[in-house]
């Protein structure tokens, strides 16, 4: 049971930290060619889902280095990392669920 609590933790916490409102922002202000290739993405986790998502994909990806605003570039570098976070919280809840269920399965 102990796995299944942090493992949702950890989702939870990987879920919420994808947002990127800030670079949205700026993307919009600044390259809005790639703002609209994107989907038009508000940033926040909880309002476009799936446009969020195709963002943080975007920003993993570093598909912010091929903007010509030096901003956006600056900004995508600091979300890259809050990404990778993001990504590793996930992954590691998911792990984590997984062990959990099995254990509860086989009463381990």
């Amino acid at each position: 049971m102990l796995f299944i609590l942090i493992g949702s933790f950890f989702l939870i916490a990987g879920v919420l930290s994808i947002n990127f409102e800030g670079l949205t922002q700026l993307l919009k202000e600044q390259d809005q060619a790639q703002w609209t290739k994107l989907g038009s993405p508000a940033g926040s986790s909880f309002i476009d889902l799936g446009k969020t998502l195709g963002m943080f994909s975007w920003v993993l990806n570093q598909g912010y280095e091929s903007s010509e605003s030096l901003e956006v570039k600056k900004r995508g570098r600091s979300d890259f990392k809050k990404a990778i976070i993001a990504r590793r919280l996930l992954l590691s809840g998911s792990a984590l669920l997984i062990i959990g269920f099995f254990a509860a399965l086989t009463g381990v």
